[in-house]
Formats: C-alpha cells, structure tokens, sequence
C-alpha cells in the first residue's frame, strides 16, 4: 500500500491539564469565596436567621396541607 502525500491528517490531543475536575474545584472554590465576600451577616447570624425562615416556611407548607391546617 502505497502513502498518498495530498492526504491531510489532523491529530487531536488531550491536553491532560483541562477537564471538567478541575473545572468543577475551581468553580467551588470561587463560589465559596465570593459567598464570603458577599455575605450580608457573619456565620452564626446568618444561620439563625437561615433557621427561623426555614421554620416559617415549614410551618405556611404543613398549615396548607389537607387535613394539618
């Protein structure tokens, strides 16, 4: 079998530094940053308030519940 010189041949590599673990850490670690940055109330004030509102809903969902309300 003789080798045509007018064949193209595209080769494809991985780049082994790019995928989507990476990607996905990266993602996180940006997300928790900015959420610290962004975050209106420290930790435990936020939670309690986190708490009480989840209390609440839970509360309006159950009352609107056939046969709980």
């Amino acid at each position: 079998m003789a080798i045509d010189d007018d064949i193209e041949v595209v080769v494809i590599r991985k780049d082994p530094g790019s995928g989507l673990i990476p990607g996905l850490l990266l993602g996180v670690a940006v997300g928790a940053l900015v959420g610290l940055l962004r975050a209106p109330r420290p930790g435990p004030d936020m939670r309690r308030q986190v708490t009480q509102r989840a209390s609440g809903l839970r509360a309006t969902v159950q009352s609107k519940l056939p046969g709980r309300g």
